[in-house]
């Protein structure tokens, strides 16, 4: 076991002297507690900063999706042919991961009438949408959505 001093004022060790307890062992238990609540604190203040940045990737996700919505639909009403359009609107959701590649691909598929495009021509179709080859999941699916409701009311 280590040694720790500790410094009390005049007074308290007179009150001390007055009982006859472990007074280590009670001051070892109030060390642990300070650094419990200390540690107790910290996670604390880490579980409130995962929660917040938790609701902020919620929101920019949803915000991302509302971007690729809006997309979507004005693609359909000023780009898309009726053919590439209906391909779109008929991608399967229930076919495909939760995975930005798998609709990256399915989207350019779509949209260029190729069953696997490769990589190259999915970037360039991607580019031309979005202005870049890497949408996220959240802006590639609200564009789908997007359009697929444009095609829904023809």
């Amino acid at each position: 076991m280590a040694t720790v001093n500790v410094y009390v004022s005049s007074e308290l060790k007179a009150a001390m002297g007055e009982h006859e307890l472990n007074w280590s062992r009670l001051a070892a238990d109030a060390f642990e507690t300070a650094i419990n609540l200390e540690r107790t604190k910290a996670m604390n203040i880490e579980a409130a900063s995962l929660e917040r940045l938790r609701a902020s990737r919620e929101k920019a996700k949803d915000r991302r999706q509302a971007e690729g919505i809006a997309l979507g639909k004005q693609w359909a009403q000023e780009t898309a042919d009726y053919d590439q359009l209906e391909r779109v609107a008929g991608i399967d959701d229930d076919r495909l991961v939760e995975e930005a590649d798998s609709y990256r691909m399915e989207l350019a598929a779509a949209i260029i009438e190729v069953d696997r495009p490769n990589w190259g021509e999915v970037g360039e179709t991607l580019t031309t949408i979005f202005g870049r080859a890497d949408p996220s999941f959240s802006l590639v699916y609200g564009f789908i959505e997007g359009a697929a409701e444009v095609f829904y009311m023809l």
